[in-house]
């Protein structure tokens, strides 16, 4: 009986093994035949056929636009010097002519006219030692008297 089984085995192995070699091993072969006759794609073939991609900007918001609406004052029109910043360092009396000379924070000098503008405001007025401007903030107008030094480092209240 053990004669028996080993020759039903040996019968089984065999089948396997010619199935094996007749179906698994030459797809095998040609797959290798085929991927040593195939020529690989150069670089600007890469490039020509790369998938597309294509982006839909359907129904979607501008990625550039502003997430905050509303009008914007930064520093405001450049030239115009800042009431707040703004110190009185002279007035000119010539004729009907009255000018007052200003200077901000940064130095820099500004020679002003009744009604030239200001941020926030306009000059009102222009005294032998002091200006008045006319400041709007949110529909609020107030005005502000800037005052000249009196002697070196003291100054008249604002």
């Amino acid at each position: 009986m053990r004669r028996r089984e080993l020759e039903a085995n040996k019968v089984v192995i065999a089948f396997l093994l010619s199935m094996f070699l007749l179906t698994v091993l030459p797809v095998a072969v040609c797959g290798a035949v085929n991927a040593a006759n195939v020529e690989k794609p150069t670089q600007a073939e890469l490039l020509i056929n790369r998938p597309k991609f294509i982006y839909s900007s359907l129904g979607k918001r501008d990625p550039f636009m502003s997430l905050v609406s509303g009008e914007f004052h930064g520093e405001g029109i450049p030239g115009l010097v800042s009431v707040g910043d703004m110190e009185l360092v002279g007035v000119l009396h010539g004729g009907n002519v009255v000018l007052a000379m200003v200077e901000d924070s940064r130095g820099r000098g500004y020679v002003l006219r009744v009604g030239d503008p200001v941020m926030n405001g306009m000059v009102k007025a222009i005294r032998k030692d002091s200006i008045e401007v006319e400041q709007t903030f949110y529909g609020d107008t107030q005005t502000v008297v800037i005052s000249m030094r009196s002697k070196e480092g003291e100054e008249h209240e604002k």
